[in-house]
């Protein structure tokens, strides 16, 4: 008998039009509200680098913390650029509260694994950070988790989604993206896949990029194949 991961059925967004194989899902503002964490630990780094916080408005989703470290502080060296950015993950990786489940996350996880879907995350964040807020979410850690331990370069840089892709054994362009943020979403077009946006951390005209903007989750609805789930026992 073929895996059922192999014959799964296809996923058709309602509100997108047609059908793809797997959905990426960014974590941090898509599964994950993770905001407080997020502002305390980048508020304890200023502090710390004597950096204004209001330097970093419009910065913290999307980006890793090299990447973000990097365009606030151009100058730095290298060395002192990934000493504060290991202090900052260890600051969220020990946060005590990382996060919430988003409202929908876990019934729309459960519902695609029951079926076979494929799925996987797509993350700026660290593998241990992101592991530690989806535990602490009640959310399950997928089989293929991309993070920032596996880029050389993060959003909007394509690569992140497309191990993500590689990792499922999908086209990219057979790949529903789930993000939060105009890097995301930049990231996710250039490897070819077609992305929704959700309004929980931008408003919808920064995210106009994407090829459908919706409120949150709850609001992204998928229908079986009937062709694909015909002859099925």
């Amino acid at each position: 008998m073929t895996p059922a991961a192999a014959t799964a059925t296809v996923l058709r967004p309602t509100t997108v039009g047609r059908d793809y194989a797997a959905v990426l899902f960014d974590l941090d503002g898509t599964l994950v509200d993770s905001g407080d964490s997020v502002d305390r630990a980048w508020n304890l780094w200023c502090a710390r680098y004597d950096v204004v916080p209001e330097e970093l408005e419009g910065l913290l989703h999307g980006h890793t913390a090299v990447d973000l470290i990097r365009t606030v502080r151009p100058y730095w060296p290298a060395d002192k650029v990934a000493q504060a950015a290991r202090y900052q993950l260890q600051i969220q990786e020990e946060d005590p509260t990382p996060g919430t489940a988003m409202p929908g996350a876990a019934e729309l996880l459960a519902s695609l694994t029951a079926r076979g879907q494929r799925w996987a995350v797509v993350t700026a964040c660290s593998a241990a950070l992101a592991r530690h807020r989806l535990a602490a979410s009640g959310l399950p850690v997928p089989e293929v988790l991309v993070t920032a331990d596996d880029c050389p370069r993060g959003k909007p840089d394509p690569t992140p989604y497309l191990l993500g892709a590689e990792a499922l054994g999908v086209s990219p362009t057979d790949c529903l993206v789930v993000e939060d943020a105009p890097s995301g979403i930049r990231s996710g077009r250039a490897a070819g896949c077609t992305v929704v946006a959700l309004t929980t951390t931008h408003q919808a005209d920064a995210l106009t990029e994407a090829g459908a903007v919706l409120p949150g989750l709850t609001h992204l609805e998928f229908a079986h194949d009937p062709v694909a789930s015909a002859g099925r026992d």
